[in-house]
């Protein structure tokens, strides 16, 4: 039965990939360092903690990947897991979560499409993976069967594309729990961890400015772009992505959180986030139309009804003058 579901599943991508005509070059395949957001859900079938995305999605033993719970109207993060056992269409997972994982919590990982390759390389990955795993390791129900088939057939189909079409953000991998409506209400979760990759490659901290958690999560869904070494995001526990730190900024960044603190009492906890991290960001680039300039920032947040927020875009500016009355003195 394996072997002939492997038979079937090689049918089906080889008249795929015949139907598009030749293969994606190397110059193509090079130039595709388009950002593909991985997502799924977490489930906890008999007490066991699994995520929705296996061998078929590309995830495979050793991946991590970041896990965000709603809230309200956005999410907040948890922290991360780590694949311990993937399957077919679904992963046993370590969790290194802050807090104990619910049903439903949502998973989130990156590649690009170099780190995956052409659309045979993933094909042909999956089966031979397929192949070496023992007999009995990954069991198909006819679902599964279903699943794994129309999962890979429409990957392979995708992935030449996202390489010749050169986009900035490819496109996605998403598990059945993750219907296109559910993936488009996450466009402010995922602009907002965009923007919160931004703020670190300029420097700012975001461990102190978001905490350890946002931070790791950030460090997870930010690929290493390696062909040789096609894991999903560098070790967490060590955020070498982030610039060093001095302890001068750090020290600003306290001022600003505790004048956040005291202006953004009543707003939610991840506003005050954004908050901290908009204001330290201004501090660093200074722009020239320092209103327009954090309007821009909130509509690329997770909250982006913020941007048309009058109290939110008075109380920014409020924090910024308390926080240099405290340090310089000289805003007015």
């Amino acid at each position: 039965m394996r072997i002939h579901l492997l038979l079937m599943l090689s049918v089906i991508c080889s008249q795929s990939l015949l139907a598009q005509g030749p293969g994606t070059d190397v110059a193509e395949l090079n130039a595709g360092a388009g950002l593909v957001w991985l997502a799924g859900t977490v489930r906890t079938d008999g007490g066991t903690l699994r995520v929705d995305l296996g061998d078929v999605h590309g995830v495979l033993e050793g991946d991590r990947l970041a896990v965000f719970r709603k809230y309200e109207d956005h999410h907040i993060p948890l922290g991360i897991v780590q694949i311990a056992d993937a399957r077919t269409v679904w992963s046993s997972i370590t969790s290194a979560a802050t807090i104990p994982l619910q049903e439903g919590d949502l998973v989130l990982g990156v590649r690009t499409v170099r780190q995956t390759g052409t659309g045979e390389n993933l094909q042909n990955g999956f089966l031979r993976r397929q192949l070496i795993r023992n007999g009995d390791r990954n069991g198909y129900t006819s679902a599964d069967r279903v699943e794994v088939a129309l999962t890979l057939r429409s990957l392979v189909r995708k992935q030449d594309r996202w390489a010749r079409e050169k986009k900035e953000i490819a496109g996605s991998v998403r598990s059945s729990s993750i219907t296109s409506a559910k993936y488009a209400a996450l466009e402010p979760l995922r602009n907002q961890i965009l923007l919160m990759r931004k703020y670190r490659e300029t420097g700012i901290p975001l461990e102190t400015c978001a905490g350890r958690t946002w931070d790791n999560c950030i460090t997870v869904l930010t690929p290493r772009d390696n062909v040789d070494n096609p894991a999903l995001e560098a070790d967490p526990t060590t955020s070498s992505l982030a610039l060093p730190t001095d302890e001068q900024l750090k020290q600003r960044i306290e001022v600003i959180r505790d004048t956040t603190s005291f202006v953004l009492y009543d707003r939610f906890a991840e506003e005050q986030n954004l908050a901290v991290l908009i204001c330290t960001a201004v501090e660093q680039d200074s722009p020239p139309n320092e209103a327009l300039w954090i309007g821009v920032q909130l509509s690329r947040s997770q909250f982006p009804g913020l941007a048309e927020d009058r109290e939110m875009l008075e109380e920014i500016p409020e924090i910024l003058r308390r926080h240099d009355q405290k340090s310089w003195g000289h805003r007015p």
